[in-house]
């Protein structure tokens, strides 16, 4: 960890949105734990990500993981959108965070009744 301290302005991520530091990740990182906690995200729960690779969403899954849920991934155009409802309420995610863009996203939570054979 002393390390990645003392490298906070390394770049951690190249992309389409840009250059974002360590510093800049672990930050974004510490946001998605706070919502995560607002939301009440619990250890095991499952989590979609619908997103395209972007800080934003390196963050939320390094957040996911600290707080213990389980993260299903899917790519915005794969599946395509009648399938992906069908897989992740399969496979019992009980929210869904769809990003639209590098700094923009939503954030569904499914109700029991999207969830077939799952009781809360």
């Amino acid at each position: 960890m002393s390390q990645l301290q003392s490298r906070s302005d390394a770049e951690a991520m190249v992309g389409h949105g840009g250059r974002v530091t360590y510093a800049e990740l672990a930050e974004r990182t510490t946001g998605w734990l706070a919502e995560l906690s607002r939301l009440n995200v619990e250890a095991g729960e499952s989590v979609a990500i619908v997103g395209n690779a972007s800080p934003h969403v390196v963050a939320l899954f390094t957040a996911l993981a600290v707080r213990g849920a389980v993260v299903v991934p899917f790519a915005p155009a794969d599946p395509p959108e009648d399938q992906r409802e069908r897989q992740i309420t399969m496979g019992h995610a009980t929210r869904v965070v769809e990003f639209s863009g590098p700094d923009e996203w939503t954030v569904r939570t499914l109700t029991a009744s999207a969830l077939p054979g799952h009781a809360f």
